[in-house]
């Protein structure tokens, strides 16, 4: 070896930072020049940068000591003899084997299980649609102004998303796996392998889900906290007020409520209210409509004409009228009065 004692004095002091990536240049050319000279050195290098992952691995188990792992070697580096100094590395590896083995193991499933529990947030943004593939191979779509979390990884038992918005949901089946999708107001949705519609957004009070096949349960909180659940039949759609917890099923076609992952709207004799609240959506509008018009329905369909062009067929259609009602064309969400 060609490192003196007091040359060696000074690696020693530079090794704990090196292994940490916070020598300066000039330090980290000696030291890397002190590790080319001999094997042995290198090992040393490999041994405390060991050391530094179990330190990384243990900190959530218990207070582990660098410093003094590294201490235990080096206060046996007192000898410049040649033997003496090939002992003390080979000593040293071989005490921290357990640790290593142990620690390492200890910090890949740590990162498993991170990895596992990482959430990832899905956006659809206004005016846009976005279509998310699960890790179970699901595909959601989202409307637009909603978003979806889910983790990047799913336990054997149970599958949990999160949405806010609208989603249309094609479930993958499995019976081992419980799929729920979590929404406002403590509502979820429980899935047995199906496709399905919900409509969910936080700015809205009502909640609704549409079944196309398969079965879900709607389950809620209702008096006295007590938990509900209701069971849906395919073409059933199914409206809810979290505020007084009221409830109704109706029967559906489910064109209506999926047409936008398509890009369409469809309406079938459809309340002029819920066409409104359907274009709001979609084209991030406020709708202000005059009550004496809430008896209005509408039936038509349009792909991809431009919001005022459907207002347009609306007024030939139920003789309303309609104007915005600010002059900021870059407002964030521009309000329509209907009248």
């Amino acid at each position: 070896m060609n490192v003196s004692k007091d040359s060696f004095s000074d690696i020693e002091d530079l090794l704990p930072r090196f292994c940490e990536g916070k020598t300066s240049l000039e330090e980290t050319r000696l030291v890397e020049k002190w590790m080319s000279e001999d094997a042995d050195n290198r090992r040393l290098v490999q041994q405390i940068l060991a050391l530094n992952l179990a330190v990384d691995a243990q900190k959530f188990e218990e207070e582990s000591d660098l410093d003094n792992a590294f201490n235990k070697v080096k206060r046996r580096i007192n000898s410049s003899s040649k033997a003496w100094w090939n002992w003390a590395i080979r000593a040293a590896a071989v005490l921290s084997i357990p640790l290593l083995f142990s620690t390492v193991t200890l910090y890949l499933q740590r990162q498993d299980q991170l990895a596992q529990f990482q959430i990832i947030t899905a956006h659809a943004f206004p005016g846009m649609r976005s279509k998310v593939l699960l890790p179970d191979s699901t595909v959601v779509y989202l409307n637009a102004g909603s978003t979806l979390k889910y983790p990047s990884r799913f336990s054997e038992s149970l599958r949990e998303v999160e949405l806010e918005g609208e989603g249309y949901f094609d479930v993958r089946a499995n019976r081992n796996s419980k799929f729920a999708v979590n929404l406002k107001d403590g509502i979820s949705i429980e899935v047995y392998g199906t496709k399905f519609n919900v409509d969910a957004y936080q700015i809205d009070s009502m909640v609704s889900a549409t079944l196309l096949e398969g079965s879900i349960g709607f389950a809620y909180c209702g008096e006295n906290g007590k938990r509900m659940l209701h069971k849906l039949q395919p073409n059933q759609r199914l409206t809810f007020q979290p505020k007084d917890k009221s409830l109704k099923i109706n029967g559906t076609e489910g064109l209506t409520e999926t047409a936008w992952i398509d890009g369409q709207f469809i309406f079938k004799d459809t309340p002029i209210r819920e066409a409104l609240y359907i274009l709001g959506k979609h084209f991030n509008v406020r709708f202000t409509l005059k009550q004496s018009l809430n008896d209005l329905s509408y039936t038509g369909k349009f792909t991809s004409e431009p919001l005022e062009l459907i207002l347009k067929h609306f007024e030939i259609s139920t003789n309303m009228r309609w104007r915005y009602l600010d002059d900021a064309v870059d407002a964030k969400k521009r309000t329509i009065e209907i009248y």
